[in-house]
């Protein structure tokens, strides 16, 4: 047996099982990054210096090479992340694109909706929209999207013409039965549309703070391959896109036109040697003392792979129900505004733009520069 998936089988954490083979096409999967163990980077806590720390590393698959987290942690709690508002330009382009490409779809499903922005986005261009999300709110129907779902949708309002996914396949450890369901709820006709994250712009970049346990995939291109066709669907045209610093968004139909898709392999060597480098750069460039703007899931990851818990003053984030909670693992309270003159360390990096906006005499560092 994979010694690392051996040793993580017989740790005993709380909550957690292995991943012992490729979520995409079941081979056997190896360990390629090893990052310092992290607590659950989205589970804010009451009490400082609270939430357990689990291994961070990143397995990679010796036959279709997707990578992905070395566990799978199963109790996440709450969700706290809400769609920003400084996200709803670009799902309204995203919609006009959609509604363009596909002018007949008239029922369209979101699966992993969240606060219900883009359903309401989406529902300016198309007849009927219905999102699921198990942490939604209304509009949003408060389930996990599976076969039982599915089921639901077509008894309220028969199969659909298109479903829309946004950055959610990545948070999901049994894709084989979402594809179920998402074959089952497509017409013969439909189209799927997803956006995950581009592994190989992190990769190439020496990005390493999106690495996170409730990511437990990093994605790129090729392996959805055998993974689409195994349940009816082919990509028919993929796009590059910048959004959430780096991302692949895939359009895919029942229609095979014979459509490759290729990655350049992940050189590993050249990726720790960069993650090293990024992390040596800004540890020079950062104050004694400091604050930070954003309590993502980025911001976890960062502060324990670089050691500067005790160098952060406070962190700011407009989610009220972050508001008064800890980071994991940490001592840094989550507060609604800035206090006194503090240069701020961007860990919401790829939402610089509205920074600038909102605090345009602010002092302030990015991670990756």
């Amino acid at each position: 047996m994979n010694t690392v998936i051996a040793n993580i089988q017989q740790s005993g954490l709380q909550n957690s099982k292995a991943c012992t083979h490729c979520r995409m096409c079941g081979g056997q999967v190896f360990l390629r990054l090893k990052l310092k163990d992290t607590p659950i980077a989205n589970q804010f806590q009451e009490n400082p210096y609270s939430g357990e720390f689990y291994p961070l590393e990143l397995m990679e698959c010796e036959d279709c090479f997707h990578v992905q987290t070395s566990i799978v942690v199963e109790d996440f709690r709450e969700y706290k992340y809400s769609t920003p508002e400084a996200v709803r330009p670009y799902l309204e382009d995203q919609a006009k694109d959609l509604k363009s490409r596909y002018p007949e779809a008239k029922i369209v499903l979101e699966i992993g909706s969240n606060n219900g922005m883009n359903v309401e986005i989406l529902g300016k261009h198309f007849d009927s929209v219905i999102g699921v999300d198990p942490a939604g709110e209304y509009p949003v129907w408060p389930l996990r999207f599976d076969m039982k779902t599915a089921e639901v949708i077509e008894r309220r309002v028969g199969k659909v013409d298109l479903i829309v996914a946004n950055h959610v396949f990545a948070h999901i450890d049994d894709l084989h039965e979402v594809f179920d369901a998402i074959d089952f709820i497509l017409t013969d006709d439909g189209a799927l549309v997803f956006e995950v994250g581009d592994f190989l712009d992190m990769a190439v970049n020496g990005r390493y703070d999106t690495i996170y346990h409730e990511h437990l995939d990093q994605h790129t291109a090729e392996p959805w391959g055998n993974l689409l066709e195994n349940h009816n669907l082919y990509c028919n045209d993929y796009d590059d896109t910048d959004y959430q610093g780096g991302s692949i968004r895939l359009y895919c139909s029942r229609k095979d036109i014979g459509m490759l898709m290729h990655d350049n392999p992940t050189d590993w060597w050249s990726y720790k040697f960069l993650i090293k480098s990024n992390q040596e750069t800004l540890l020079a460039k950062l104050p004694e003392r400091f604050c930070i703007w954003g309590a993502t899931a980025k911001a976890t990851t960062l502060i324990h792979q670089l050691g500067i818990a005790d160098r952060i003053v406070y962190c700011v984030d407009n989610t009220p129900a972050k508001q008064g909670l800890y980071l994991p693992g940490t001592d840094i309270k989550i507060q609604q505004e800035f206090g006194i003159d503090w240069t701020v360390l961007l860990t919401a990096w790829n939402f610089e733009e509205e920074f600038k906006r909102q605090y345009p005499d602010r002092e302030y560092l990015v991670p990756y520069d």
